[in-house]
């Protein structure tokens, strides 16, 4: 009789060593799994905050281009504009030799 309440102790240590460890092992996954959803959430974050900042960087450097291109088709035309004259000026000035010599 003595034998099997030794066997029935140690079933029962046994069988509750085995929950402890299977409660353990569910804490640590849950844990892991909480620190993992973190962790994604975070890069989730710092990746839209990276996309709003590369839009937001790439939108100026689209402004900027645009202006500094406007600024030279208007610098290229006020060149344009100001050889045209210089242009007109010696024609005139030419013409106006040519009348004289006549």
């Amino acid at each position: 009789m003595f034998d099997n309440c030794y066997f029935v102790q140690n079933f029962i240590l046994v069988k509750l060593c085995f929950l402890f460890q299977q409660a353990r092992a569910e804490q640590e996954e849950e844990f892991i799994s909480n620190t993992l959803l973190k962790k994604i959430q975070s890069l989730k974050k710092e990746k839209e905050a990276l996309a709003m900042n590369y839009e937001q960087e790439e939108e100026f450097l689209t402004n900027d281009l645009s202006r500094k291109l406007h600024q030279v088709c208007v610098d290229g035309k006020i060149i344009a504009w100001s050889y045209s004259a210089e242009s007109e000026k010696v024609v005139m000035t030419g013409e106006s030799l040519q009348h004289k010599i006549i």
